[in-house]
């Protein structure tokens, strides 16, 4: 289960978006592609992407 106060505030992107075929949940710290990418941040939303701050 995500750690929905690392992404969720109330002017972001409803939850019933999180579903297979919507958003996935990222938590802030969770890495992708065997570590080489690091979740930093969310840095915004719209209706058709999220953008996230990796390193």
């Amino acid at each position: 289960s995500p750690n929905t106060s690392a992404i969720k505030t109330s002017d972001e992107e409803p939850w019933k978006d999180y579903r297979p075929g919507g958003y996935h949940p990222v938590p802030i710290g969770e890495t992708f592609s065997d570590g080489r990418y690091l979740v930093v941040c969310k840095l915004g939303w719209n209706h058709l992407s999220t953008v996230w701050l990796v390193r």
